[in-house]
């Protein structure tokens, strides 16, 4: 999903609502990136490996493939939750998407396609216990511009991507909506 408005802080308040509602749900796994700091794949990595934890203490390395790269990490199982609940959700936050959009779209559209990839793949393939992953990206019009996009990365794989023929679907699907006044 994308939520976009032009007012930060219309966006900050959206995404504390959105933050707050997931962690209401029974089963669910919330992590959150502060994308305001997420400027290119160092940082997307330092964040991610604090926001998702490896569960094997494995360090998140600046790669995408690979045992420690970002497939990885988002492939691995959720630890139980304090209420020793399989996690059936995961959902990532990210606040502030359009900070990496803007300074590095490449590696913007990496780790788009890198979490509607392994979703698709976690619902489509897997024979593992089933974990829902969704991505809510929240940031300015930038990023709804770019979620228009029919080639971009939230209406498209990426270019060389094995998703659609690892998973058979043709595209990831993200809503994109405008922040109401009312948040």
């Amino acid at each position: 999903m994308v939520l976009w408005s032009r007012d930060l802080h219309r966006r900050e308040r959206a995404a504390d609502l959105v933050v707050n509602s997931l962690r209401a749900v029974q089963d669910a796994q919330v992590v959150s990136l502060p994308g305001a700091v997420i400027h290119d794949l160092k940082s997307l990595r330092t964040h991610l490996d604090h926001a998702l934890p490896s569960a094997e203490n494995r360090p998140l390395r600046a790669t995408i493939d690979g045992p420690a790269g970002l497939l990885a990490r988002l492939r691995e199982p959720a630890d139980p939750l304090p209420d020793h609940h399989h996690v059936k959700w995961r959902y990532y936050v990210w606040r502030d998407a359009d900070v990496l959009l803007r300074s590095s779209p490449a590696v913007f559209s990496m780790m788009v396609d890198a979490v509607a990839g392994v979703a698709a793949e976690a619902e489509f393939t897997s024979v593992d216990l089933l974990l829902i992953q969704r991505l809510v990206l929240v940031g300015g019009p930038s990023l709804h511009v770019a979620a228009c996009d029919p080639e971009g990365p939230m209406r498209a794989w990426r270019a060389g991507s094995s998703w659609a023929r690892l998973t058979k679907v043709a595209a990831p699907v993200f809503e994109c909506r405008e922040i109401p006044l009312s948040v």
